[in-house]
């Protein structure tokens, strides 16, 4: 029905449910829908998104859902990281029959991808300390989790573990896993361009730049829009305005938004424009 778009329907299989996920999943719809529109209502999807954060604080994604209405208002977003403490037992422990019955690999995960959205959150907060603390919690997860794998160097686990590191500051540990994973994974443009993020967030910009060439000759689709964002922020530190004016252009004449909710190009084709929002504003300066 999502996928349909059929609202009728949506409508009568969500009112009463004893199944919250399905609410759940049509307000995730919403915010989607909002986020695609040319200038996007943002009391509205401000609105949605604190029902989603809310609906979901006893669910695996409630910290990926924190972020997002953390990047709209600051103030709720400190508001909800009072439950930090709180939610720690539900990471970390077997505390409901749904983690009761999770392997070791998928507690590991889980709980990686809870503190990487929490580092991320209280970095954009520039709470440099609850950043390491939550950063170092996400590397040691994934660094567990890489262990059980059968794999000598498993991508997974290794490719979340790279930005933990990053946010902790362990960046010659960073790049030393990034050149591992570009030497055996060589067609693989995932790594290129988190090799370009990390060198960027040093502030060692031409040669995050190098990367992102080298990363472009393989990259595709997701990885290929995200390479151009990275780029264009590139390009305004280094104050070339008008060539980070035209990356955007460029990419969003590639991008084709779809109706499908799940469908990734309507994220991109709103970073896009928020970005090219950005660069607008620098050059009228």
């Amino acid at each position: 029905a999502l996928d349909q778009q059929d609202h009728d329907v949506m409508t009568k299989v969500t009112e009463n449910s004893s199944f919250p996920e399905l609410s759940t999943e049509l307000t995730k719809y919403k915010i989607g829908q909002i986020e695609a529109q040319e200038k996007p209502d943002r009391a509205q999807k401000l609105a949605l998104l604190k029902t989603l954060v809310n609906a979901t604080f006893k669910t695996d994604d409630w910290a990926e859902n924190l972020e997002m209405l953390c990047d709209e208002d600051q103030a709720e977003c400190k508001a909800q990281l009072a439950k930090v403490e709180e939610r720690q037992n539900f990471v970390t422990a077997k505390s409901t029959p749904a983690k009761k019955q999770m392997t070791d690999s998928e507690l590991y995960s889980a709980a990686g991808e809870e503190f990487y959205y929490l580092a991320s959150i209280f970095e954009s907060l520039k709470n440099k300390p609850k950043q390491k603390e939550f950063a170092n919690k996400c590397a040691a997860a994934y660094e567990n989790l890489a262990k059980l794998s059968r794999l000598k160097l498993g991508r997974g686990a290794q490719q979340t573990l790279v930005p933990c590191l990053e946010m902790s500051e362990r960046y010659v540990e960073a790049e030393k896993l990034l050149k591992n994973l570009i030497e055996t994974y060589p067609s693989e443009p995932t790594f290129m361009v988190r090799m370009a993020r990390l060198l960027k967030r040093q502030k060692k910009l031409d040669q995050a730049l190098v990367w992102l060439e080298k990363g472009e000759t393989v990259a595709y689709g997701f990885n290929w829009f995200s390479a151009q964002l990275i780029k264009s922020d590139i390009l305004l530190d280094l104050r070339r305005e008008k060539e980070a004016e035209k990356v955007i252009i460029q990419a969003l004449e590639e991008v084709r938004v779809s109706e499908d909710r799940d469908n990734r190009n309507q994220l991109v084709a709103a970073r896009l424009r928020a970005a090219q929002t950005k660069i607008q504003e620098r050059l009228v300066k």
